[in-house]
């Protein structure tokens, strides 16, 4: 067998594991492949997307570059090569690969939206504007270019778009934990923990039950909530928009449960759809920095005290809003006032315990001004 050949059964391994889910085989076949006959470009194609999806984008670069040496004008290795870059946060080299790209092949929505995260990034908001605007012109429903420029240019939406959230998230979800803890300085788990503990210690007190016997996190992403209040609940189930984050949240078994959902239509199903009847409620539900990207917070609230047992608890942390009701930020994440929350919760049948200004995150240097939300089901 000569080396192509082999070069070929390789890659042809590799595509298997990789559609069975042994990602770090599979990297291994395509790298074999490559390595036997360098010219065997989608062997180099499988190479980089691989490493892109597993967020080593750096190695992922590398192979997108190999490409390009052997064709400079490869556009699937350009526009990869712009990703992986965009992805590591060189900003200023991946924005010239993406006109490049688009140059040689504008027809897919999708790298505009990118085009205009990286413009955005180099603080460049008219070029920005422009390829968001070049995405919805390809694909009006595009949530991500959608929710993009919508923050871009102040324009407050109800909700951030499912798309956009499964998409951050999925993106994220491989160096997630390491940010909030490192880059953000993240401490939405030990607050949402330390009142639960209170919340314990008064139902100890008062009916010897100082544990929840069934707890949902909503959101639960990689599980970072989760895991710091765990100890405290009997059987805890988790729901959150991004597969990626879920499947990293319960490599350990932190969950009894784990739901792919929307909150919203996790907490509030119709009578014959997917959840209805899949549990019964919960004693205490936590949401933590989840319903940031949502403006409108009412669907939840109300589904919160639908799916509580009396007597139940509604944990949830949200960015201040000074005045108003509520606002889509730059960031991309939404900001609530003191009034909005107390009105909606009072709408939706609960009784406020409390809402305490907590700092959940950093922004750069910035702290962020939270509220840490208590609510009761009589």
């Amino acid at each position: 067998m000569n080396a192509e050949a082999r070069a070929r059964a390789h890659f042809d391994r590799g595509e298997q594991m990789w559609r069975d889910g042994s990602r770090s085989d599979a990297i291994s076949e395509y790298r074999a492949a490559v390595r036997l006959a360098p010219g065997f470009l989608d062997a180099g194609i499988a190479l980089g997307a691989a490493y892109n999806q597993q967020g080593e984008f750096e190695a992922a670069a590398a192979a997108y570059r190999r490409i390009l040496n052997l064709d400079a004008g490869h556009t699937e290795a350009t526009f990869g090569l712009a990703s992986a870059l965009r992805a590591s946060g060189d900003y200023e080299q991946a924005e010239p690969y993406y006109e490049r790209a688009l140059a040689m092949h504008p027809g897919p929505a999708e790298p505009y939206w990118e085009l205009g995260f990286t413009r955005e990034m180099l603080g460049r908001k008219a070029a920005a504007i422009e390829a968001y605007e070049a995405c919805l012109a390809r694909d009006p429903d595009h949530g991500v270019a959608r929710h993009l420029l919508d923050a871009l240019t102040g324009t407050t939406s109800a909700r951030a778009p499912a798309d956009y959230v499964a998409a951050l998230f999925d993106d994220y979800a491989e160096d997630f934990e390491r940010s909030m803890a490192e880059d953000l300085h993240y401490a939405v788990p030990g607050s949402i923990a330390d009142k639960i503990t209170e919340i314990c210690e008064t139902r100890r007190r008062i009916a010897k039950t100082p544990s929840f016997a069934r707890v949902l996190d909503l959101g639960a992403g990689t599980g970072l909530t989760g895991a710091a209040i765990g100890h405290l609940a009997g059987e805890l189930h988790g729901v959150d928009l991004s597969p990626k984050m879920l499947e990293l949240a319960n490599r350990g078994g932190l969950y009894d449960r784990a739901f792919v959902a929307d909150m919203a239509a996790f907490l509030n199903p119709p009578p014959q759809g997917e959840y209805r009847g899949a549990f019964p409620n919960y004693d205490l539900i936590v949401s933590g920095d989840a319903l940031v990207y949502l403006g409108d917070l009412a669907p939840v609230f109300a589904g919160a005290a639908g799916r509580l047992n009396p007597g139940g608890w509604f944990l949830f942390t949200v960015e201040l809003l000074p005045e108003g009701a509520y606002a889509l930020q730059s960031t991309g994440r939404y900001a609530h006032s003191t009034g909005y929350i107390r009105e909606t919760a009072s709408g939706a049948g609960f009784k406020l315990d409390s809402l305490d200004p907590i700092t959940p995150r950093r922004d750069g240097t910035r702290n962020i001004e939270g509220l840490l939300g208590g609510l009761y089901k009589a």
